[in-house]
């Protein structure tokens, strides 16, 4: 079984358009997992969306966390066997899991190509076709995540710290031949968002430890991860 794990924060006016992409993909069935991090105004969004997705399970985090440790505690509290981190503001793109079918038996971790959309630039758009694919979205077997540790509980940049631990334990990901989720850029976003964006203070100091770890090559693959105290929505 493959489980797609989604962090949603303030994600009320995307997470309906995100689902409904994921249900669109053609493929075996599947668990999804979206874990509201303390955001009321998205948990009201997400909550009667359940009667329409039989696969999907809510986790409300009363107070916020951040993504990652969103990310650790839903990917212990699923069940399959090989995880899709995924954005609850982003779009699947057809084919997406059916292209990571083919691929969980070869692969530990698989990460995909993506097109940039701007929400608040109409007409601007992107797509990524270089050799490395998204540090956010990604695919991997539970039990390699699990031996890794998971995310680092820091506000941003953790994704590009697990994988270079990734890479060192298990050698290269796969990527996508092609562009597979929109990656759609907006104001609350990571990137974008004052606090933690390129320019961010916050950013500049994380994107250095990665930098500092990678040249320094000596570094432990596991980490104790951090999970945060979250309650499942009953249907």
């Amino acid at each position: 079984m493959i489980s797609v794990l989604i962090p949603a924060y303030d994600a009320a006016m995307f997470i309906g358009e995100c689902l409904e992409s994921v249900r669109a993909q053609e493929c075996v069935p599947i668990e999804i997992m979206v874990g509201v991090d303390g955001c009321q105004a998205t948990l009201d969004a997400v909550i009667p969306l359940m009667a329409a997705y039989p696969e999907l399970r809510v986790l409300a985090f009363p107070k916020n966390n951040g993504p990652y440790v969103v990310r650790n505690t839903l990917a212990q509290r699923c069940t399959g066997d090989f995880l899709i981190f995924f954005d609850a503001d982003d779009l699947m793109l057809p084919g997406l899991i059916t292209w990571t079918i083919g691929h969980t038996d070869k692969a530990v971790a698989i990460r995909y190509l993506f097109r940039t959309e701007y929400i608040h630039a109409i007409g601007r758009c992107r797509e990524i076709c270089g050799r490395q694919g998204a540090n956010g979205v990604f695919g991997i077997r539970r039990d390699s995540f699990e031996r890794l540790g998971g995310f680092h509980a820091w506000p941003c940049s953790a994704d590009s710290e697990f994988h270079l631990r990734c890479v060192k334990e298990f050698g290269p990901p796969v990527v996508s031949p092609r562009a597979l989720f929109v990656y759609r850029k907006h104001a609350g976003c990571l990137t974008v968002k004052k606090a933690t964006n390129s320019q961010s203070l916050t950013r500049v100091r994380y994107r250095a430890m990665v930098r500092r770890q990678r040249a320094d090559g000596n570094f432990k693959t596991a980490i104790t991860p951090t999970f945060g105290k979250a309650v499942e929505v009953l249907r």
